[in-house]
This record gives C-alpha cells, sequence and structure tokens, in this order.
C-alpha cells in the first residue's frame, strides 16, 4: 500500500509533464505493482499517435474501474485531475488524439526568444528586435527550404562517417536477409536524424518496422548513406517476438542473429524509438509507441 501511495503521488502530485516521464519507467513499476490499468490509459492518453472507435470505449471503461478502486482503496475524494480524466475519452472522439495537442513543444520555442534577449545588449524595445529577429529566422527556413519532415538531409543531422574494415562489411553482408544493397559502395554514419527524431547505433535503440499479427522490431546496428541519395537507410538485428503480456502491456521478445536492410522510408508513418526493459525473471519485454 505504501508503494502504491508514492506511485499515485508521483503520477498525479507534478502535472501532465509527470506522467509523460513515467512511460519510459512504467515496465519496471507495472511489474512491482498490479498498474496494468494505469499503464493501459497512459498509453491511449499521452502514447497513441492514431486512435481507433474502440479506444474511446476502452478508455472510459479503464478510467471508470480505475476511479472505483482509487476510492475503494483510499477512502477519500477524488482530486480535480482525475476528474479532468473522465472528458478525455469526449475529446478525443472529437479532435483525435490529445497527444497532437500537447502544448510543451510551443512552450520550448520560448528558448529561442530567450536566447537572442540574453545575447543582445539592446533594451529600449526588446520586444520589437525579438520579432525581428523570429522573422528573420523564419525567413531563412523558408528560402532554404529546410524542413524537419522531410528526408532530405543537411550536414548538421548527420553524424560522422564510420570508417569499416572489408571483413566488417562482408560479415554484415553475409548476415543479410535482404540482401539487395551492395554494402562495399555505401557511406556508414553514427548517427543521423529523421522527422525529428535522432537515431544511434551507439545506444540499445529498438524500432518497429511493420506491423501484423505481431509487430516486428529490430535494434539499430548500422545506418548508411548510398552514393547520390539523401534518404539514410538502416541495417537492424531481428527480434523474435514471441507474445503479449496483458499485465506489462509490452510485448515478451528474445534476440536473433538475422539483420534485416530498410530504408527510413519505408518506416511506420509515427516512428519513434520503444521502451524495452529485463524485468527481474532475466525476460525482456518492449513498450510499444503505437
Amino acid at each position: 500500500m505504501h508503494i502504491l501511495s508514492l506511485y499515485y503521488r508521483y503520477c498525479f502530485s507534478f502535472g501532465d509533464f509527470s506522467i509523460l516521464t513515467l512511460c519510459t519507467h512504467c515496465l519496471v513499476i507495472a511489474e512491482l505493482l498490479q498498474l496494468a490499468q494505469e499503464k493501459q490509459i497512459v498509453n491511449i492518453i499521452y502514447i497513441l499517435k492514431s486512435i481507433q472507435p474502440e479506444h474511446n470505449l476502452l478508455l472510459k471503461t479503464l478510467i471508470t474501474e480505475h476511479h472505483e478502486l482509487y476510492l475503494k482503496l483510499f477512502r477519500t475524494n477524488l482530486k480535480p485531475k482525475y476528474h479532468h480524466l473522465l472528458h478525455y475519452p469526449l475529446i478525443m472522439s472529437k479532435v483525435g488524439p490529445v497527444s497532437h495537442l500537447w502544448s510543451m513543444r510551443y512552450e520550448s520555442k520560448h528558448r529561442e526568444s530567450k536566447l537572442t534577449a540574453h545575447s543582445i545588449t539592446s533594451r529600449k524595445n526588446i520586444c520589437y528586435t525579438l520579432s525581428i529577429k523570429h522573422q528573420l529566422r523564419l525567413a531563412h527556413r523558408l528560402l532554404s527550404k529546410s524542413n524537419t519532415l522531410s528526408l532530405s538531409l543537411e550536414s548538421s543531422n548527420v553524424g560522422k562517417v564510420i570508417d569499416m574494415s572489408i571483413n566488417e562489411i562482408e560479415k554484415i553482408q553475409n548476415n543479410l536477409l535482404n540482401q539487395t544493397t551492395n554494402l562495399n559502395s555505401v557511406s556508414f554514419v553514427s548517427w543521423v536524424q529523421v522527422k525529428g527524431t535522432r537515431y544511434t547505433t551507439k545506444q540499445r535503440m529498438i524500432i518497429i518496422i511493420d506491423v501484423e499479427d505481431m509487430p516486428i522490431f529490430v535494434i539499430i546496428k548500422y545506418i548508411f548513406f548510398k552514393l547520390q541519395c539523401d534518404i539514410p537507410f538502416l541495417i537492424g538485428q531481428r527480434i523474435s517476438t514471441i507474445g503479449f503480456n496483458e499485465h506489462l502491456q509490452a510485448y515478451k521478445i528474445k534476440n536473433c542473429d538475422d539483420l534485416l536492410c530498410i530504408s527510413f522510408d519505408d518506416l511506420l508513418v509515427e516512428q519513434s524509438p520503444c521502451v524495452c526493459s529485463t524485468m527481474s525473471d532475466g525476460c525482456t519485454y518492449v513498450s510499444c509507441n503505437f
């Protein structure tokens, strides 16, 4: 009961941002507590990028059960944040995923003006100065045709080139299931930023490349560019999906030795790295981001 009390205090005492932070640790917490219900609520509200009609009905049911359980366990009145949750299914049915309405990205744009305000010495009409700077920055972006959602990459969005030996390239080529590319004429890089997401080979970064009966996951091992092509490619180690754990709301996985090559242009529309955690029993689970 003490751990459960701390969980609720952590989730609902510091605003919506604390719940978003919780998403990266929810697998570990769910292992300790019976919190599959809360995990599902967090997934639907904060992680899903597309909503189906059945999601609204499921969310409404989960919120009702959650509130009843909260009243039963703590024997106290519901806080205002719990009441706000009751309106989420209706809002999502009208405007779609509420994650698209999150104001944090708009708040972070204030940083541009703050940096400019600290760097200039004029204090006569600082608002006018900041507006001029903003218009110049916007004009430069439009004239340079810079678009963060485009796959056409600038040098600032690509990491350093990695030198690969002939033996390493041959080993990778032999393990590829879809050998459609000659790796001897490509350039390997350490990281690349695509559509606002940074993909790197230095971390255990897991992404979804396909969704059928079970999602197909890969661990990014290599990133490369073909000659005279601005679209990056990745080589990933395929992961076997064993099954779905209802309690953890995550997929149980097992590593394989097979490698797959895929273009970033062929990835899912809403693609971001998945959360992977190894539990106390040694099993590894991946929490999806859709």
